[in-house]
């Protein structure tokens, strides 16, 4: 009877241990997120510890993360909005152990899209606009090296770009070809481009140089009542960089 009376007692001491006896094997991984230039910490970054079967989770305002795992070897990844995903192998968890990391982060710039405002007198988006408006950034302008800054035009759809010399071409948006394009409107810095005297546009005849242009704005179709007469084909605006901010 006694003996009996002992299984109770072994099994409640046996149920009390089991979790003590668990989360001895267990070790914690703790850190902190900053970033790499100012040292400052960085809140709601997203933090996950792979090969762990843990989901992730986000800093604090003090940049400040914690997980409770496994003894084992783990890869730890860190995202976040503005800078780059830093990753960090081989962090080694042992039970019972804790280890403390501190991971700095390098700062990424975002690039959006580019905002056009020449399409429309009222701000708009460009799937809006009265008109197809397409962008040629300055990062696709210095990519790609030109004679003229108009040759940068034969990578837009809807643009025929005829070659009728070293320098000399003749740009169609719309419509047949016409000699030296004067139905279409040709700007420069918000001035207008061609030969007034004549009223063509000789693309070479303008100065700016790709290392002056900050980017081209196209827009396809007729804008006379916008830009007046001369722009039933679609209008090519040439914006140079600040000189207050380029340093030429």
């Amino acid at each position: 009877m006694q003996v009996k009376s002992l299984f109770p007692a072994i099994f409640v001491i046996g149920f009390l241990m089991g979790p003590a006896h668990l989360e001895a094997q267990s070790g914690t991984l703790s850190g902190t997120v900053v970033d790499v230039e100012t040292g400052a910490p960085l809140a709601s970054a997203q933090v996950e510890v792979l090969e762990s079967g843990e989901g992730a989770v986000l800093t604090s305002a003090s940049g400040q993360f914690s997980f409770s795992l496994s003894s084992g070897t783990y890869s730890v990844v860190v995202t976040t909005l503005g800078y780059r995903p830093y990753r960090e192998d081989g962090v080694s968890v042992t039970s019972g152990g804790s280890v403390s990391l501190e991971l700095s982060l390098t700062s990424q710039a975002l690039e959006l899209n580019p905002i056009v405002v020449t399409a429309s007198r009222a701000t708009e988006t460009s799937t809006s606009a009265p008109a197809t408006v397409i962008v040629i950034g300055q990062t696709e302008v210095e990519d790609r090296p030109t004679i003229t800054p108009v040759d940068h035009l034969r990578a837009v759809p809807g643009v025929d770009v005829m070659q009728q010399g070293l320098q000399s071409t003749n740009l169609v948006i719309r419509g047949f070809s016409n000699v030296f394009s004067g139905s279409l409107h040709a700007l420069v810095d918000d001035r207008i481009a061609g030969i007034p005297s004549l009223r063509v546009n000789l693309m070479h005849f303008i100065p700016s140089q790709d290392e002056d242009l900050e980017r081209m704005e196209v827009v396809l179709g007729p804008g006379s009542a916008l830009y007046g007469p001369n722009t039933s084909n679609g209008v090519i605006h040439l914006i140079t960089k600040s000189p207050l901010e380029s340093q030429g």
